[in-house]
């Protein structure tokens, strides 16, 4: 398998993971009295922490498309980076111990080169031109700023250099090996010249490539320093939120026990869904209250207790009674 199908088949497994242990995780949080959206906060921290720990499967279409919806949903406009940097760090290339080169960086290297190519080719026939761009138009740039093409290639350096950092992690290679990989391939992929072109592009061609390796290589170490702890802290915030119910104080949990009776009482014969709404904002309400050292004390009455006027009786000492003494 080459690069790009290990790549392909990484990216797959990463989506696919997240879908199962998600559902997993939802499953598991069955009947603990929590609110839905702090469920699937669990579940989508649980998912993320187990995206790399199966690869060695084919992964479902269906599943690898859920996936991509959770990791969506749980970082938004970063979830390509998130994605990315899982990718790599599943995606075990065949990474060179020496100066030696190996099929694999060959392949992302052309990857790479190809991506920067299209890109010159588009910024060499719009040059010139431009666009007003920012707020109310104030700026100009390049018409056709080639913003997915670019994006293309951030996304596949952030994996290279994720994939490399994994195998420094488990001991493959070492640091300094590590960082030699990856310069070279970032040097290689933005230095490449385009044979038999005319001296006019081929001097376009050279500035405009260090000019993109330079934003390029600037994107991909601001993203990557920023998400790649975002996956690392994913581990600590499952624990952190999948340990919730078992934390509770027993203050908390005989407040919620007493709310849902109220609960129960108060709303008897309504709609199942209303009860269940109501009781999910009064939990709120006591979680929010239990975080700040606010919730009140509650007394329980033992009816199998005995009675504390009985020990206090029991407790107090007897006075010495004089006899009388008589004549």
């Amino acid at each position: 398998m080459d690069a790009t199908h290990k790549k392909q088949q990484a990216a797959l497994m990463v989506y696919a993971n997240i879908a199962a242990t998600y559902k997993d995780a939802m499953k598991a949080q069955d009947g603990l009295t929590i609110p839905q959206e702090r469920k699937e906060a669990a579940a989508r921290a649980f998912a993320i922490a187990d995206a790399t720990a199966r690869t060695d499967k084919d992964a479902p279409r269906k599943d690898a498309e859920a996936g991509r919806a959770i990791i969506e949903k749980a970082y938004g406009r970063s979830a390509e980076d998130v994605a990315s940097i899982l990718t790599g760090r599943a995606a075990n290339f065949d990474l060179p111990k020496g100066f030696e080169r190996t099929n694999d960086v060959d392949k992302l290297v052309r990857q790479g080169q190809n991506m920067t190519d299209d890109l010159n080719a588009q910024a060499y026939q719009q040059r010139g031109r431009v666009q007003a761009v920012g707020p109310g138009g104030n700026y100009m740039d390049h018409a056709g700023q080639r913003d997915e093409g670019k994006e293309k290639l951030i996304q596949h350096m952030l994996t290279i250099k994720a994939s490399i950092d994994a195998q420094v992690g488990r001991n493959q290679i070492g640091r300094e090996q590590g960082d030699f990989t990856y310069q070279r391939i970032h040097k290689e992929v933005f230095t490449r010249e385009t044979p038999k072109t005319r001296p006019e592009y081929a001097e376009f061609e050279k500035a405009n490539s260090a000019r993109l390796g330079r934003e390029v290589g600037e994107e991909v170490e601001r993203r990557y320093a920023a998400q790649s702890k975002t996956v690392d802290k994913a581990s600590e915030r499952e624990a952190q939120a999948v340990k919730l119910e078992a934390e509770k104080s027993e203050r908390m949990k005989i407040a919620e026990a007493l709310a849902a009776k109220a609960v129960g009482e108060k709303l008897k014969g309504q709609d199942p869904a209303v009860q269940q709404a109501v009781m999910q904002r009064i939990q709120q309400g006591l979680q929010q209250r239990e975080d700040a050292g606010k919730l009140a004390s509650i007394s329980i009455y033992d009816k199998n207790a005995a009675p504390k006027t009985q020990d206090a009786d029991r407790q107090r000492p007897t006075p010495e009674q004089q006899a009388e003494r008589t004549r």
